[in-house]
């Protein structure tokens, strides 16, 4: 089961105005959250965003949490075709100062994201 939320923040240039976000737990217990642009944002893309965006998320929403207790992710909002990968893995570094991105492999993840942000699969 999934929480789905749409998060708006009007008051910071350096993140999107407005985006989707789904927090879903692993079979292990670790949070997921994925984060997804949405039409119509006027900011910053989601993938510019990294890593203030988590914080914001987190302040926003986990405050009890820190950025290395959750798993995160940046969903294109629509399939690409050919199968063509549309989830990555954020990696953030300890700190929260840096990031990388990795597709992400496993199928199961990339469904259950898919189906808590509604896209087809």
């Amino acid at each position: 089961m999934a929480k789905v939320l749409e998060l708006i923040f009007s008051d910071d240039d350096d993140v999107p105005t407005s985006c989707r976000a789904a927090a879903l737990l692993s079979s292990t217990g670790t949070l997921q959250i994925a984060l997804m642009e949405v039409p119509g944002n006027r900011g910053t893309s989601v993938t510019n965003s990294w890593p203030g965006l988590a914080k914001r998320v987190l302040a926003a929403s986990f405050p009890t949490l820190s950025l290395s207790d959750v798993a995160w992710f940046e969903v294109y909002p629509y399939r690409l075709d050919e199968e063509k990968e549309n989830v990555s893995r954020v990696i953030l570094s300890e700190d929260g100062s840096s990031h990388r991105f990795e597709y992400e492999q496993d199928t199961s993840v990339r469904k259950q994201i898919w189906q808590a942000l509604e896209i087809e699969s």
